[in-house]
């Protein structure tokens, strides 16, 4: 009855004043690509209140539940509590990343690179998206390592003739020192998965996670 309670009564949010920690949960990738800019708008936006972002972990649905995390962005999992609500942000196709120098290699010869590939925490037993893709359309990559940092596997394509698979942004496709080649409609997904921000199912019309999910949508699409 609390809950129910806490859910139906009106709450108003001025961010200028709004004092209370926010806690965000994005997956390495986001933070490496979007993190700065996410995190100084949210500084202006919420002038009074302190702003963590952390990495989305095997724990980050338990701490949504607990309410030590507010929000976090993950790959739609069919598999979620319901509990939790996943809000959807946007869909990114796959695509193959690797160091500028090999960019006019065919897809076929990028296909057969060796790949280092980053690591999905709290996703689904750690299922690497794109990959698994390949592999229900006849496609088997070498994989011969994987990272959960986003330095790390950025560096090693630098270093060593290999490629990694990872979603198409806007802002990874932006960048002039990497070549990203996304994935031809056959090797896709028929429906991409969504991008979603998890919350408390209770939040749902919270104005607080409204304005994160409209922020998070801005930085992310």
């Amino acid at each position: 009855l609390n809950l129910i309670d806490d859910a139906v009564q009106p709450v108003v949010l001025d961010p200028m004043t709004y004092d209370q920690p926010i806690v965000l949960a994005l997956p390495s990738l986001a933070q490496y690509l979007i993190g700065k800019s996410l995190l100084l708008d949210l500084l202006e936006t919420f002038p009074k209140a302190e702003i963590h972002i952390t990495t989305w972990s095997d724990s980050s649905v338990e701490k949504i539940h607990d309410e030590s995390i507010d929000i976090g962005v993950q790959y739609f999992n069919d598999e979620q509590v319901k509990t939790i609500y996943q809000h959807h942000l946007g869909k990114y196709k796959g695509a193959i990343v690797c160091a500028e120098k090999y960019q006019y290699r065919t897809l076929d010869e990028k296909l057969a690179m060796p790949y280092v590939l980053m690591e999905m925490k709290g996703w689904q037993d750690k299922k690497a998206v794109i990959k698994r893709t390949l592999e229900s359309n006849g496609v088997k990559i070498n994989k011969v390592a994987t990272v959960d940092d986003m330095t790390c596997l950025f560096e090693m394509l630098c270093e060593m003739e290999c490629a990694t698979l990872l979603p198409a942004t806007s802002h990874l496709k932006a960048r002039t020192d990497y070549n990203v080649t996304v994935l031809p409609e056959n090797l896709q997904l028929e429906q991409p998965l969504s991008i979603v921000a998890n919350y408390k199912l209770v939040n749902h019309d919270n104005p607080l996670h409204r304005l994160l999910v409209k922020k998070l949508k801005q930085h992310l699409f």
